[in-house]
């Protein structure tokens, strides 16, 4: 089914003490009540951090709200032709399942990177064992297991295709954008380092120490590097394909920030 796509206008409302916006969903005429639209916004300025104070109101801690939209568009056209010379499959004629969005609740910290999307949600990660089963941010169930062969999956940004996971006959393909995350310790109590990376739970959960090809663009460069990196942990990942452990950001030419991220990543490895 294709998403609906809502083109909405924001009223932003400030408030004297506390500087809340609020996304407006539409007036109700008969009492003036404002109903607020109750989804994370998908961009804000560049390091932009937000906290909610209720389920649906928030205020900013630091940055503000977008005026443009920094969506990349380009991932899933990418994708679908390189999956159509790798497996001979169209993403055109694959169902894909979008995942839910994440919903907002009182308390939770929002953290937009450089580019203006999100990189961090409170703390989406585990720091369990491997036999965590459920997500402690969202609520929803981890997989176990690498993601079943023709299985596809998409999720992020607007239009909920900024990342592609595609499961193949016997290669997990991963596309798009790279966040980092800070834990110490990942799963099966491993002391996280540079080069451990962790996959998005919902949908990819190999096995802890699988050894992942990662590719991304090297900063400022206009080349593609391939580095290989262990996961050894999972996570929400709200509009990542794949987090990086703290300094592997640098593999790629970047100075590593808790705001970092990468556009336009790939990763595979054999299931």
């Amino acid at each position: 089914m294709k998403r609906k796509l809502i083109v909405m206008l924001l009223a932003t409302i400030m408030c004297v003490n506390g500087n809340i916006s609020v996304y407006a969903g539409e007036i109700n005429n008969d009492n003036g009540t404002l109903i607020q639209d109750n989804s994370i916004p998908t961009y804000m300025l560049p390091n932009t951090v937000i906290e909610y104070v209720d389920d649906d109101e928030y205020k900013i801690i630091q940055g503000g709200e977008a005026n443009e939209n920094y969506e990349n568009g380009s991932i899933y056209e990418w994708a679908r032709q390189d999956l159509l010379k790798r497996e001979n499959i169209d993403l055109n004629e694959v169902t894909a399942e979008k995942t839910d969005t994440l919903l907002p609740a009182k308390g939770m910290v929002i953290q937009y990177g450089d580019d203006g999307r999100i990189v961090d949600i409170n703390s989406l990660y585990s720091n369990s064992k491997e036999r965590a089963s459920k997500c402690p941010r969202c609520g929803n169930y981890f997989v176990t297991g690498s993601a079943g062969a023709n299985e596809n999956y998409m999720w992020g940004g607007e239009y909920g295709n900024n990342n592609i996971l595609y499961s193949g006959k016997s290669i997990i393909y991963g596309y798009g954008r790279f966040t980092n995350f800070t834990d110490s310790t990942g799963q099966a109590d491993h002391k996280l380092k540079k080069g451990d990376v962790a996959t998005r739970g919902h949908v990819d959960n190999p096995k802890t120490g699988t050894s992942i090809t990662c590719k991304a663009p090297v900063k400022g460069t206009g080349k593609r590097l391939k580095v290989t990196m262990q996961k050894w942990d999972i996570g929400c990942l709200p509009d990542a394909v794949l987090d990086i452990w703290k300094t592997g950001v640098e593999n790629w030419g970047y100075t590593w920030s808790s705001s970092v991220s990468i556009n336009d990543g790939y990763y595979e490895y054999s299931r």
